[in-house]
């Protein structure tokens, strides 16, 4: 009966994950391994999803192309999601083995057109001083699962850009 009942809620909260429905202590695309961590991801995911709802934040994904010249948008809505959502599909994981989050200024790694960030050690300053510039980083990253590249534009661009038009 309790494995019946895990399996349903399972199945209830990706539900509504999809559905854009889910706290941020209960994201389970969150996979971090502390629980602190988790949290941090969790409710910066939800505040960056409560801007990608807004039709002038969610223009962003209009401002940028993929390695092969289509609209981040046009890939967003070959999938049949909202960006909204979409961040409930994108997978989070620790980056601290990462080569990418070797770097201090690093705070998240993503590969162009992989649903799966990892998070640095450096989010979580980041996230504590500055949750706008946290919130804004998942949004560029959400940017590259969707098949954006980097250099050009630069990783400040796009967060500049992101910032400038998520505010």
């Amino acid at each position: 009966m309790d494995g019946n009942r895990a399996t349903w809620r399972a199945a209830l909260m990706a539900a509504a994950t999809l559905a854009g429905e889910v706290t941020a202590a209960e994201r389970p695309n969150v996979r971090l391994i502390h629980a602190d961590a988790r949290l941090a991801v969790s409710q910066a995911l939800d505040s960056a999803a409560a801007r990608l709802g807004r039709p002038d934040c969610a223009a962003i994904l209009d401002e940028f192309e993929d390695v092969r010249g289509r609209s981040l948008q046009d890939n967003l809505t070959a999938l049949s999601i909202d960006a909204p959502a979409y961040l409930g599909t994108v997978l989070f994981y620790d980056g601290e083995t990462d080569p990418g989050c070797a770097r201090q200024e690093v705070v998240a790694v993503a590969v162009p057109g992989i649903r799966i960030v990892k998070i640095c050690r450096g989010f979580f300053r980041r996230w504590k001083l500055r949750p706008d510039e946290a919130e804004a980083t998942l949004i560029h990253e959400a940017l590259h699962t969707l098949g954006l590249g980097e250099n050009p534009p630069s990783s400040r661009e796009i967060t500049a850009r992101v910032l400038k038009r998520c505010h």
